[in-house]
């Protein structure tokens, strides 16, 4: 059975990666703000660029998807202790559906944007090389703040990538580790299946913004 959750899957990681294309307006500070400042804007515009076609929007946002996010990473983490009884190579495809169902996602939600600007308001060191991006949701219309979204950036050896975010305080790998680790309960903890389950939602959100 595919997964189901009140906030599902689905919505919380296309609002994380929704609103990384959103642009910043805000002087950053911190290298961890510069770095979200400077790229959120680069995805918005690969999805908007009608001189591309569609396979070649989609491999080059999902090249810019993994310069900025660390999505093996991200992935490995959300299958919790079934990362480490799997077969590598099982959780290697899984990362990769992961990916794949990521850049359809966010795709797919790119028709929802409406003028809206996120708003760098600081950061904070966890640890070393560990840091949260502070922003607000600002309204086109007068600039209103919305949700609070963070980002956690990791510092390795200079290279900046986003590994997670929390909309109106929810860390979303944290939920879907969670969503996933109830699907491989109800599927004797078979990492295929799940990789399977993301190709095909990957497939049905084209099939369906083909459509629209």
């Amino acid at each position: 059975m595919p997964i189901h959750q009140p906030f599902s899957f689905r919505r919380s990681l296309a609002l994380a990666l929704f609103l990384l294309a959103i642009p910043v307006a805000a002087q950053a500070a911190t290298p961890a703000e510069t770095f979200i400042q400077d790229n959120v804007q680069k995805g918005l515009a690969i999805l908007k660029d009608s001189s591309l076609s569609t396979d070649a929007r989609r491999t080059q946002f999902q090249s810019f998807l993994e310069s900025l996010t660390d999505i093996h990473r991200i992935a490995v983490f959300t299958l919790g202790a079934a990362a480490k009884s799997a077969p590598p190579a099982d959780v290697d495809a899984f990362a990769e559906a992961f990916r794949g169902y990521a850049a359809a996602v966010y795709q797919d939600q790119l028709a929802h944007y409406s003028g809206q600007t996120l708003k760098v308001t600081g950061s904070i060191q966890r640890a070393p090389g560990d840091f949260v991006v502070q922003t607000v949701v600002l309204e086109p219309a007068g600039g209103q703040a919305g949700d609070e979204v963070d980002f956690r950036v990791s510092d390795s050896g200079g290279k900046l990538q986003v590994i997670d975010a929390s909309v109106a305080g929810v860390w979303l790998a944290l939920q879907e580790r969670d969503q996933f680790t109830a699907f491989l309960a109800q599927h004797n903890n078979d990492v295929k299946a799940l990789a399977a389950d993301l190709v095909s939602r990957a497939a049905a959100i084209r099939a369906g913004s083909t459509r629209n």
